[in-house]
């Protein structure tokens, strides 16, 4: 065999094994023992002489090659330790997230969150799961031991030493956990309006940019204890106040799926209602009246244009308090409602000091209705005004998540262990149906089984949005 000298010749390795092969102007001498002299070019490490590779080849190896190589690195460490996509194949947390193992909603998770601090109550969190066949699980984070447990009245009551307290969430701040009962939105929704308003064509009729409201030429009338009396010993009892926009129906623990279909997260009547108002005043509106009816009781707010505000119970007690005022002619945003033992009122993006502690009666007598049955236990929202009328351009009735009560049960928390909590509570397998691992017949979930928070639906493309914090 020729030796050829060392500059003509290309080193390289073909198949692990090592070959010398004749540069240009020898093909024919290496086709016989089956060797391309035009190979080598085309391994990135081999020795090549001068100009061997072509310019595409070298943008290939030494600019292309590198980036992706560093950029699928980054990736992969972000991935495992900064952020990363879950589905959420389960329906435990219906309404806030859409579950299927093939559609569900993808979430995209930090996993930075609790790095350095704790979550706080009623946070979104994705942890491992220790039930064989899953990888991970998305649920609501209600609190960490050592503290003792309850659920009563769809509410979360927590003690850490002293009594049983509700554990309270901030109207602002979880709006993500309003579920929509009823929602008109002018020129979007007009078919609703029929369905969940009492039709009263003296009170309010339907236009093209809204609800428009009549005054009402004495709203207080039918508010005072003997209009109420006498209202509720009619049979059927009317689910109408006189002069007031009223819901036709009860608001429940239902919500609508993705599908449009309606499914129930518990079988009860929830005290934790509300009201979301888009509205303008008419010149000459001089009162705005906002009416909780619960179990055939009237928790009346009444709110002066010029910010003079009264709560009124039912036991005559009545609070003062003072607001912004209403603006006449101009769009106006506002929030009523009860939440975990307290009134709550918004206007725009100011939170008035209403936060009046009277927890609502949660033992009920359908007697007091004047009919007996479960089916007239009235849970209704009421709208008037007096001087002047107003148009509704938007609406939302809601309800607070729903958890199933468990009254009799109390759950013990130790050090490190988390009580987590699903939004649709009668498909979810959460920390209720969980025992402690001293029992040695399940475990609790535990501090160091968080991943991270959920801070966005990043598919499918309908339903990306951000989730809140």
């Amino acid at each position: 065999m020729p030796v050829f000298p060392h500059d003509h010749c290309v080193y390289g390795a073909g198949f692990g094994t090592p070959f010398i092969a004749k540069a240009e102007g020898h093909h024919a001498a290496w086709r016989n023992i089956g060797l391309c002299t035009n190979f080598p070019r085309f391994i990135p490490f081999a020795r090549v002489r001068e100009g061997a590779l072509r310019p595409w080849a070298k943008r290939l190896l030494w600019g292309v090659l590198p980036t992706v190589f560093w950029a699928c690195l980054c990736f992969q460490l972000i991935r495992l330790h900064l952020l990363e996509r879950y589905l959420v194949a389960s329906g435990s947390m219906e309404p806030t997230l859409h579950g299927d193992p093939l559609d569900g909603d993808r979430v995209l998770v930090d996993k930075t969150a609790f790095w350095s601090q704790d979550p706080e109550a009623f946070d979104l969190v994705v942890l491992r799961s220790q039930e064989p066949g899953e990888n991970h699980l998305v649920k609501r984070f209600i609190a960490q031991g050592p503290c003792r447990i309850s659920l009563r009245e769809g509410d979360v009551f927590i003690s850490r030493a002293g009594p049983m307290d509700p554990l309270v969430k901030d109207p602002r701040q979880r709006r993500d956990m309003r579920v929509s009962a009823f929602e008109f939105v002018a020129g979007l929704s007009p078919s609703l309006a029929p369905q969940w308003l009492h039709p009263a064509p003296q009170v309010w009729a339907l236009e093209p940019d809204g609800l428009r409201l009549q005054a009402s030429a004495d709203p207080e009338a039918a508010l005072r204890p003997a209009a109420q009396r006498q209202r509720r010993a009619r049979r059927p009892p009317d689910d109408f106040l006189p002069g007031f926009l009223s819901l036709a129906q009860s608001v429940d623990t239902s919500f609508l799926n993705l599908q449009g279909k309606r499914l129930s997260s518990a079988s009860s009547y929830p005290r934790d209602i509300g009201m979301e108002l888009h509205l303008v005043l008419e010149a000459d509106c001089e009162e705005l009246f906002l009416v909780l009816e619960h179990r055939g009781r009237y928790y009346q707010l009444a709110y002066e244009t010029a910010g003079e505000g009264r709560l009124s119970l039912p036991s005559g007690e009545e609070l003062l308090f003072k607001g912004p005022p209403l603006r006449k002619g101009s769009d106006e945003f506002l929030s009523f409602g009860y939440l975990d033992g307290h009134f709550f009122l918004e206007i725009a993006a100011g939170n008035l000091p209403l936060h009046h502690e009277h927890p609502l009666p949660s033992e009920f007598d359908p007697s007091d209705l004047g009919m007996p049955g479960e089916a007239h236990l009235a849970n209704l929202m009421h709208i008037g005004s007096r001087g002047g009328g107003l148009l509704i351009r938007g609406m939302r009735v809601f309800h607070d998540v729903y958890y199933q009560p468990s009254p009799d049960r109390v759950f013990e928390l130790a050090p490190g262990e988390i009580f987590l909590l699903g939004d649709n509570s009668l498909q979810s397998s959460d920390s209720r149906s969980l025992v402690s691992t001293s029992a040695k017949q399940g475990y609790h979930f535990r501090r160091q089984d968080l991943i991270g928070r959920p801070i966005a639906v990043i598919g499918p493309w309908a339903a990306m949005r951000w989730l809140s914090p």
